[in-house]
């Protein structure tokens, strides 16, 4: 924009007493699509601007996980504002890996909570290590709190959470606590608590000791969303149905690894499952379901035949032994037949692929030979497939795969896209859009037209890609 535009435009703006009056409504549309560097620039052209770039700072998710960050957050926030006003239109703020906390960035931090009375989302990393008892007050007194996340990994911290949540004056929609308590440090009766303390809970991320008949629970009946990790790696569909009787979303966290088909108690439980649902138990409207394959095989693999959720996320092990066990325990893991197809059934995938640490010369066939009885019993229309050593399943803002070593960083780079992509097409006769994303590489995304002719693959611009997926995967 040249200065006469500059000029014109200034000229053109209504005046009072000689001074342009800006217009805060289109100011603020403008600062929504600013990154924050520059919202900080716009911070020093006057109080006013000031004021309105911090307010749109504030309002998207704030991450400190630094000495030097903490120091640089709480500068803005009190540098020329004592009281620190503007904290209170802190919204989201996700604090994780600290390291080597100061005494004074332990203060800094507690005079943040204190100050940011409108936080809506607080998330509590797995490495936060701050949740001492005057940290842990303050967050009780936050009054407009909807989201917490609390991963701690320091079973030493474990004690604090349930005072904390006893004494929580908000009412969560969402609440997420350490899934893993080897320990039991968290009590055996902690689900209940929680129950009692926060009854309404829209979405939970727990752990049960386990979901034995023996034991008593108490159901979450305004439950929705759950993600559930059962420590003794006994999945109860009945039990589980009953304690949470109107989920729309399950997330299912038990068998991490193969399960010993000749254990009885396994074999007892999923049989005791099928009868269940072939009595009418179950949910009748679950929309989306993921755990691994083994989890989602012990729950039942009917419960995806009989309640059709439209997706289904799950996680796979690549290796030499696995496809002919996995699929000879569990052949119709999304149909019992071909001839059961009906509409509704599961449409939409997000398959994790982990390459495990002696697998690193995983090929472009062998992955397409893993997957291809699992594409042949469904009717899948859309696959995300996700190759990676590991995969992060703590947080719903982002799901990525986690950092990769060097040995499988040079596996991703031996596959080959286009070829896994027409693998897939012609192993899924259904599916229509593939989406790749191997650790370490470009994420691509990829139409499938079939024709007279045969299939035709067509690669999408990355703007495009991205739009896709955001749809499908919604």
């Amino acid at each position: 924009m040249s200065g006469m535009d500059t000029l014109r435009i200034t000229a053109e703006l209504p005046r009072t007493r000689g001074t342009p009056v800006l217009n805060l409504d289109v100011f603020r549309t403008i600062l929504q699509s600013c990154a924050v560097a520059d919202l900080l620039q716009v911070g020093y052209a006057s109080s006013t601007t000031r004021k309105e770039a911090v307010r749109e700072l504030l309002s998207r998710p704030i991450y400190l996980q630094s000495n030097r960050q903490v120091h640089s957050f709480y500068h803005l926030m009190f540098a020329d504002d004592p009281d620190g006003s503007r904290v209170q239109y802190l919204q989201t703020l996700v604090l994780d890996q600290i390291p080597d906390v100061t005494d004074e960035v332990a203060s800094m931090l507690l005079v943040i909570v204190r100050r940011a009375s409108q936080l809506r989302n607080l998330y509590l990393g797995p490495y936060f290590i701050l949740l001492d008892t005057h940290f842990a007050d303050a967050v009780a007194q936050l009054e407009h709190l909807r989201l917490l996340k609390i991963r701690t990994v320091y079973r030493h911290l474990h004690g604090r959470i349930l005072p904390m949540l006893r004494q929580l004056r908000s009412t969560l929609n969402t609440l997420e606590v350490p899934e893993y308590d080897y320990y039991r440090t968290l009590g055996d009766h902690f689900p209940n608590q929680v129950a009692e303390c926060q009854p309404q809970l829209a979405k939970l991320r727990i752990c049960y000791p386990t979901l034995t008949p023996n034991w008593t629970w108490t159901p979450y009946p305004s439950l929705r969303v759950l993600a559930l990790r059962v420590e003794d790696q006994i999945s109860n569909l009945q039990l589980i149905s009953i304690l949470f009787p109107n989920l729309r979303e399950l997330s299912m966290s038990a068998h991490l690894f193969a399960v010993d088909l000749s254990n009885p108690i396994i074999m007892t439980t999923r049989n005791a499952s099928i009868a269940f649902q072939e009595d009418g138990g179950g949910w009748k409207s679950l929309d989306h379901l993921s755990g691994s394959i083994w989890d989602l095989y012990t729950l039942c693999s009917d419960v995806i035949s009989r309640t059709r959720p439209r997706r289904l996320d799950m996680e796979i092990c690549c290796t030499r032994q696995w496809s002919s066990t996995t699929f000879s325990a569990a052949p119709g893991l999304f149909v019992q037949g071909m001839e059961l197809i009906e509409l509704g059934a599961v449409s939409h995938m997000c398959l994790d692929v982990s390459i495990t640490a002696y697998e690193y010369d995983v090929s472009t066939q062998a992955l397409a030979e893993v997957l291809r009885p699992l594409l042949h019993s469904s009717q899948l229309e859309y696959l995300h497939l996700k190759i990676g050593e590991s995969f992060d399943q703590g947080s719903d803002l982002l799901r990525e795969i986690l950092p990769v070593r060097t040995t499988v960083q040079q596996a991703m780079e031996r596959i080959h896209i286009a070829d896994l992509v027409s693998a897939l097409a012609k192993n899924g006769p259904f599916l229509r859009t593939i989406a790749l994303s191997p650790a370490s590489r470009e994420r691509s995304v990829w139409t499938v037209d079939r024709g007279d002719e045969g299939q035709v693959l067509r690669r999408l611009d990355p703007y495009t890609a991205k739009q896709v997926v955001e749809r499908e995967e919604k």
